[in-house]
């Protein structure tokens, strides 16, 4: 299982791929308080084994200023077998964002260009490239045991120049590096900027009956609110919120149950946001040839309302 958390609905950048740029009015904009974070690592352990607990989502993470506190508690409250974020880097400069690599496994940073121009370009923000180059080199030499994962988009990728510019920079102060095709991420919106390169990690995008997403994974949205995927950022299926019930309550809830049979049923393409969804194209897993016996088995389990959703 993995339970993505979005500390922040709020962001620092507007690029031209993302909901704050293309559907700024259908997002909610609020930071996660202790008090709900505290809730939903104390749920989580209901939920053990945890694979991963993701700080991500349309927002910017490190834009709450409680993450070190809140990526301590996840650390030391052991739910979770990797504690990840996805950040785009500017704020890894700020006082005390350094210590979070005592608790996190792996720090995901996202560049968005290779100049002071092409951050402006894309973010709509104006970006120092130098300083954010040195912030993550500064991360990077302090990083203890947490992973360096640095990723560009093709489309600040046009040329071999700036691949090899992108390995000289980055190349000797991550661990990683890797080169993320823009794909039509968001439902019910075109965020690829017009560059049809097929799947979004390489190769060719095979579409999917049953999307795998909601038998592993689920969002934890700022105000509590959870969605059974991440990229449903209109919360267009709310399956619950977490300060009135359980992370299991909603995990193992009527909601969740219903959804996973209409997908297992071939349902998933009649029902919003599912129906322009290709994020799970890009899932390595696929249980499409196990789906009528899944669901046999699923069907035939009563799951009741809770007081949640009756």
């Amino acid at each position: 299982m993995v339970i993505y958390v979005e500390l922040s609905g709020h962001c620092n950048f507007k690029c031209k791929f993302c909901p704050h740029y293309t559907n700024p009015d259908d997002l909610i904009k609020d930071n996660m308080s202790l008090d709900v974070f505290t809730k939903l690592i104390n749920d989580a352990a209901e939920l053990k084994p945890i694979k991963v607990i993701r700080f991500i989502g349309t927002g910017e993470p490190l834009l709450n200023k409680n993450f070190p506190k809140m990526a301590r508690l996840a650390k030391e409250s052991g739910v979770a077998e990797k504690l990840e974020l996805t950040t785009n880097g500017v704020l890894l400069r700020k006082a005390g964002i350094l210590e979070v690599t005592n608790y996190l496994d792996r720090i995901i940073i996202s560049i968005e260009g290779l100049s002071d121009q092409s951050y402006f370009e894309i973010t709509g923000s104006k970006v120092k490239f130098s300083e954010l180059v040195s912030g993550i080199e500064k991360l990077y030499l302090n990083r203890r045991n947490c992973n360096i994962y640095v990723k560009i988009h093709n489309n600040a990728i046009k040329t071999e120049a700036d691949l090899k510019l992108f390995h000289q920079l980055f190349g000797e102060i991550s661990d990683q590096l890797f080169v993320e095709n823009l794909v039509n991420l968001w439902p019910e919106t075109v965020t690829n900027l017009g560059l049809d390169t097929g799947f979004r990690f390489g190769g060719v995008a095979k579409p999917q009956r049953v999307c795998t997403q909601i038998f592993k994974s689920m969002m934890v949205n700022a105000n509590g609110e959870v969605v059974p995927c991440c990229v449903d950022f209109k919360r267009i299926n709310i399956i619950g919120n977490i300060m009135h019930g359980s992370l299991s309550e909603i995990w193992n809830g009527h909601f969740m149950h219903q959804i996973r049979l209409k997908h297992l049923s071939g349902g998933g393409g009649e029902m919003r946001p599912c129906n322009s969804c290709e994020y799970y194209y890009s899932d390595p897993d696929n249980i499409d040839d196990h789906a009528d016996s899944i669901f046999s088995r699923l069907s035939s389990v009563r799951v009741p309302a809770t007081h949640l959703e009756s």
